[in-house]
């Protein structure tokens, strides 16, 4: 993967990041950002639907997924969504905390993505209509140093 040739950053190497670089780390943090953003606002929701036909308020769904099982804990979804406030809400002037952010995002964003993951195979073995469906769900393998 192109970003762990500059992971972890430091104060040194963002001041020196060419512009393909920012752009990639760009793409990384929108991305990252998108995805949680469908997880939380899509397919938490929707699961927990499919499952009690009732809607609830995010703090409930919340709970409810956890309960689920092996999807993700309260306490890490809660986490993530920190992390996620500090790129949209608090762009920092500060290189020292930007650097400290992205590189907690680089480090937990395995989080984000088996999460989806764990939607996916939960689904498939919860509703039988998904049966036998698994292609619609591809999703490409994390990419492991």
């Amino acid at each position: 993967m192109e970003l762990e040739k500059i992971m972890p950053l430091t104060e040194k190497s963002f001041g020196k990041l060419n512009d393909y670089r920012v752009r990639l780390l760009d793409q990384f943090i929108f991305r990252s950002s998108k995805l949680q953003d469908a997880i939380g606002q899509q397919l938490f929701p929707a699961l927990v639907l499919s499952i009690e036909e009732e809607e609830r308020p995010f703090k409930n769904i919340l709970n409810r997924v956890e309960t689920l099982g092996e999807i993700i804990s309260k306490e890490e979804w809660l986490f993530l969504i920190k992390l996620r406030n500090q790129f949209l809400h608090e762009c920092s002037d500060k290189i020292i905390e930007n650097v400290e952010s992205i590189n907690s995002l680089f480090e937990n964003v395995k989080l984000i993505y088996y999460t989806f993951i764990n939607i996916k195979n939960y689904s498939l073995g919860k509703f039988d209509y998904l049966k036998g469906k698994s292609e619609i769900f591809y999703t490409p393998a994390f990419p492991e140093k």
